[in-house]
This record gives C-alpha cells, sequence and structure tokens, in this order.
C-alpha cells in the first residue's frame, strides 16, 4: 500500500479533468490502492480551495473538510492522518 500527501492542485485537477492523469491518483485513492495522508491544515486547503467559485462545484464546499469524501488510512495518530475517500 501506497501513502502519499495528496497536493491541493491534484486534487482539485482530478475532479475537473476526469479524463487525466490526476484523476488516476485519485482512482488509485478510491480503488485502496493509495492512502492519501494528511493533517488538519491540509483538510482545511482542499475545503477553502473547492469553496472558490472558479471551480463551481455543485453545492459548494463550505462547511469545512466535512464535503471531501472520505475512507479509512494509516498513518501514525498525532498530526497527520488518513483518510480521504
Amino acid at each position: 500500500m501506497i501513502r502519499a500527501v495528496i497536493d491541493t492542485n491534484v486534487l482539485v485537477s482530478g475532479l475537473l479533468s476526469p479524463a487525466g492523469n490526476e484523476a488516476l491518483i485519485l482512482l488509485a485513492i478510491h480503488q485502496g490502492l493509495v492512502h492519501p495522508c494528511f493533517s488538519e491544515e491540509i483538510l482545511e486547503e482542499y475545503a477553502a480551495v473547492l469553496a472558490r467559485p472558479k471551480f463551481a462545484f455543485r453545492g459548494g464546499y463550505r462547511g469545512g473538510a466535512r464535503h471531501v469524501p472520505r475512507q479509512g488510512g494509516a498513518l501514525p495518530p498525532g498530526r497527520f492522518r488518513a483518510n480521504l475517500f
């Protein structure tokens, strides 16, 4: 299993362009091949960027990271955790 920190640009590009290489990373996460790792600060950045009007995601991403899809992951407890899609 691969553990990786997913850059915000990769997340946004994967969501906007489902046929792009970044979408393959999101697919690998969804299939359990990659466990994304992040901190609360990274989740906040995801939420803030996804809430920008220029991305026009339906319903927005207000309310913090609760709208970012999640799935269990692994890293030692503490500052970082893995839990996306």
